[in-house]
């Protein structure tokens, strides 16, 4: 079923140059906009003081930092995981793939694109639950586009997704709990 639904998805590789377009900026740049993004979130509330703009509300910076955190756990253990289960990706193993993405033939389970931004969008979840919703939305953009882009098997997108989730409840528990 892996490899069915990944080659019902990446026929969508290479039916325009529009969507080709979009499938790679989802699946390669997104994330960067969602990381900026974050940034322009944590001194929204400053900029209509410039002598204070450099300086984010604490408790955003708290909260956005507990986030990031766990993200960046979510992906130095997922770097792990992939030495671990050792999936090749899609290109690596079937015939007529068609890749739009640059990808290293390193591990394909879980990913790493799917495990941190699910991680970020959940973390985001406990504290702003509007931003979260928005950033779900974005990593399952993401994922979804590694999928068709020829990078990922559906399951490494889904394992990435509940690996962050899971991690991300994890550290909020600890952090509520410990209240740091």
């Amino acid at each position: 079923m892996n490899e069915e639904v990944f080659r019902l998805l990446n026929e969508f590789a290479g039916a325009s140059v529009l969507t080709d377009t979009l499938f790679i900026f989802c699946g390669a740049y997104l994330g960067w906009v969602l990381i900026v993004g974050i940034g322009v979130f944590l001194f929204r509330e400053r900029w209509s003081h410039p002598r204070i703009l450099f300086f984010p509300k604490r408790e955003h910076a708290r909260e956005v930092g507990i986030v990031f955190f766990t993200a960046l756990v979510v992906w130095l253990a997922t770097q792990v995981l992939k030495d671990i289960f050792d999936v090749s990706r899609p290109f690596l193993v079937l015939d007529k793939v068609r890749v739009l993405l640059g990808a290293d033939g390193t591990g394909s389970f879980p990913s790493g694109h799917a495990s941190f931004f699910g991680a970020l969008a959940f973390g985001l979840y406990f504290y702003h639950r509007r931003l979260a919703y928005f950033y779900g939305g974005a990593a399952v953009l993401i994922g979804v586009s590694r999928i068709v882009a020829g990078v990922h098997w559906p399951l490494d997108v889904v394992g990435g997704y509940m690996f962050g989730i899971l991690v991300a409840y994890i550290i909020y528990v600890i952090v509520r709990k410990t209240g740091t």
